[in-house]
């Protein structure tokens, strides 16, 4: 968004490329599908349902 954007600036869809402030690994190793050393693991953000 942008900070004149009609409806204000959160309403024209999702505003950061990167994950804000210090978000947990996301990474739950396990024997059969470890996790990548020196990689990062995000989370998917919302998922459309219809």
């Amino acid at each position: 968004g942008w900070a004149t954007a009609p409806d204000g600036p959160y309403s024209w869809g999702y505003c950061y490329i990167n994950e804000q402030g210090n978000p947990p690994s996301y990474c739950v190793a396990s024997t059969q599908w470890p996790c990548a050393s020196g990689k990062k693991y995000y989370g998917r953000g919302p998922i459309q349902i219809s």
